[in-house]
């Protein structure tokens, strides 16, 4: 059974167009393996499969390390909310510490855009992981927008102008 459809589409000559309708979070590995098998081809430099043996950033500890790592964490950084010490290691492991790594104190977070999304976050977004716009920040990243207001949007939106 296949939660997925995978379809390339193209002309020759043409750059390929994939389409890809369904999915779930269980099965994307799965379908990122298969949809790169499809555009082989077309870039004959790319590597073989490898994330079904090598951890994903951020991950490379043992599950049953997480709450040891977490508590370190909190113990470093004394001055922040638990709630937010919990969702950096669930969204960035072992990164967490790359996001805070110039935070000394409350203050050197930056502003809190809401959610706890502090700048030092946005920062650390829009350095190394590619975010451009807030809905990168916002959805595509840490899931916040189901938290956060169109004011607190406006002012991440008005920062993110003020970089470019």
């Amino acid at each position: 059974k296949r939660d997925f459809v995978l379809k390339l589409d193209g002309e020759e000559n043409q750059p390929p167009l994939l389409n890809i309708i369904g999915g779930k979070i269980t099965t994307y590995r799965v379908l990122s393996e298969k949809a790169c098998k499809l555009l082989k081809p077309y870039f004959p430099k790319m590597t073989e499969n490898w994330t079904a043996t090598n951890p994903l950033p951020g991950g490379d500890f043992d599950f049953d390390q997480f709450a040891d790592i977490q508590q370190k964490l909190a113990e470093d950084y004394p001055y922040l909310k638990i709630e937010l010490i919990e969702r950096y290691m669930r969204t960035y492991g072992t990164k967490a510490r790359e996001v805070l790594k110039h935070v000394k104190s409350l203050s050197d977070m930056g502003p809190d855009f809401g959610a706890g999304l502090y700048l030092v976050e946005a920062q650390y977004l829009k350095q190394h992981e590619w975010a451009i716009t807030a809905d990168d920040i916002l959805w595509r990243r840490t899931k916040l927008g189901f938290d956060i207001n169109k004011d607190q949007r406006g002012a991440l939106i008005h920062w993110l102008s003020s970089m470019i």
